[in-house]
This record gives structure tokens, C-alpha cells and sequence, in this order.
């Protein structure tokens, strides 16, 4: 990125602008769910499934940088969990495993704002996740050529949970024991 802005100054303060998300117009958002074995069994006590959830999230449901994360008037219920979302910048179908990544755009954090007692009416993730700006996606995506190998992530994004009960549960988040 810093071969893209010639070494040049910013033409603005940050506290000049007005934050988007980084994928201003998304196509769809799909998240995956319940997808490390240990997780499962341990903090839900379930039996883990053979293929993670998959759910969608609309874009209206994600407050950009700066932005107020709400809580809805339909429930006191709100959470967070702190998510790595990965930018698809190249289309396909039928993609191979090796040749994934060279679909991937970069990445970037998001706040998966949950309304646990929505999520439970149902045998679906979705009513739960989809308020207005329940949760809030950051400014910047980091590029794939800054992070080649995303695995490496691992260890970096179970760092920078601050919350007890959520580093608790990234300990059961070996990647080796992924549901798929």
C-alpha cells in the first residue's frame, strides 16, 4: 500500500473524514458459524456438526468506524463477537482449495453483534444477526500481499480479544480441530 501513496502526505486528518466500511456495496455477506469442534462441544455442549452454520447478514446490519453500534428496542440481548472476515475481490464458482486465496481480496475485523434471545426463535442464525447496525465492521482491509498466508492470523487475532470469556473461548479454537 505505501508503493500505492508514492510516500506522499495525507491530504486530511482522519478526524476529517467520514468512515465506510471497507466493501461499501456488497454483494451478499455469508458468515460461518460454529466452526471449531472444541467450541462446540465445550462452551454449547453440543455435538459438533459435520459442516459449519452458514448464514447471511445484510450490509444495513453493520455500523462503519465511528459509528454507533444499536441495541434494538426488541431486546436487551445484545453481544458482540469480535469475527476475521475475509474480502472476496475476484468472483467464481467451483473454486478449488488451492486455488482459494487467489480469490481473496484481504481482510478485515468485524463486530458480529448477536441478539442472543433472536437467535434462539428459530433453527437459524440470521434473525439474530441482522438488526440495524447491531454490529460494525472496521475501516481499513488489509491486502493479501501484506498477508499471504492467512493462517498466520491465528495466533495474532486470538492476541487482541480483550474480553475473559471470549479469550476463554478462542483457547478451544485450534485451528487444527476445525470442523471442516
Amino acid at each position: 500500500m505505501k508503493h500505492l501513496s508514492g510516500g506522499d502526505a495525507p491530504e486530511c486528518d482522519l478526524d476529517e473524514i467520514e468512515f465506510l466500511t471497507p466493501v461499501t456495496s456488497p454483494d451478499k455477506i455469508l458468515c460461518i458459524g460454529r466452526n471449531y469442534k472444541n467450541y462446540i462441544a465445550t462452551l454449547e455442549g453440543k455435538k459438533p456438526l459435520n459442516h459449519p452454520g452458514m448464514f447471511v447478514r445484510v450490509a444495513s446490519s453493520f455500523a462503519a468506524h465511528e459509528q454507533a453500534i444499536e441495541k434494538p428496542d426488541a431486546s436487551d440481548q445484545l453481544d458482540f463477537e469480535t469475527e476475521l472476515a475475509v474480502v472476496i475481490g475476484t468472483q467464481g464458482r467451483n473454486i478449488s482449495e488451492t486455488d482459494a486465496l487467489s480469490h481473496v481480496a484481504g481482510y478485515t475485523v468485524l463486530n458480529e453483534g448477536s441478539i442472543r434471545d433472536w437467535q434462539k426463535r428459530g433453527v437459524q442464525n440470521a434473525p439474530g444477526k441482522n438488526f440495524y447496525h447491531s454490529g460494525s465492521m472496521d475501516p481499513w482491509m488489509v491486502t493479501t500481499d501484506d498477508i499471504p498466508d492467512p493462517s498466520a492470523l491465528a495466533d495474532w487475532f486470538a492476541r487482541i480479544q480483550e474480553r475473559p470469556a471470549v479469550k476463554e473461548a478462542y483457547a478451544f479454537m485450534d485451528p487444527s480441530k476445525q470442523a471442516c
